[in-house]
């Protein structure tokens, strides 16, 4: 009976654990979502030049109020909240793309925004949309995919973590 109940315990921590990461797997795809979405929507009427707004709209979508991880997922941190300013570009052709508002194209203020949109909507120097990406903070170029971390070794596997894209037009 001791060597029945030894060999079904493995199977039971097992399954148990393996039920925990994937309650946790899911949480981690729907917190990140959210995440995206709270920072997208401050950003979106924040003043976009000041890194100081920046830095506590990460901390704030991450629902923390000092530097620190996301709760229950400890490698997404604030440096993951990737925080975009892009601007479309309208071809000779017709056709639009997004593209990355360069750091010395941006506007100083929302009013020179503004008058830059005004101007010319099409513009390098016309923010239009933010986007809120969910990435590697070692990946300064691309936007890679955080893989999860199992908080066990009982249940191992590697699972990217969504980038979890949210997009909004700017309100300033």
């Amino acid at each position: 009976m001791l060597v029945e109940f030894g060999l079904l315990i493995w199977v039971f921590f097992i399954l148990i654990f393996g039920i925990i990461e994937l309650a946790r797997l899911l949480y981690a795809f729907n917190t990140l979502q959210e995440c995206t979405r709270r920072a997208a929507s401050a950003v979106s009427v924040a003043v976009f030049g000041s890194s100081t707004n920046l830095q506590t709209i990460r901390r704030h979508a991450l629902f923390r109020s000092n530097d620190g991880a996301l709760p229950l997922i400890p490698n997404v941190t604030d440096q993951s909240v990737r925080i975009e300013f892009l601007w479309i570009k309208r071809s000779a052709d017709g056709s639009f793309s997004k593209q990355t508002v360069a750091t010395g194209s941006m506007p100083t203020s929302a009013a020179q925004n503004a008058a830059n949109c005004l101007r010319d909507p099409y513009n390098e120097n016309c923010v239009q949309l933010v986007q809120v990406r969910i990435c590697d903070p070692k990946d300064s170029t691309g936007c890679t995919p955080i893989d999860f971390m199992p908080l066990t070794t009982l249940v191992p596997f590697k699972v990217p973590l969504p980038t979890a894209p949210t997009i909004l037009k700017t309100q300033f």
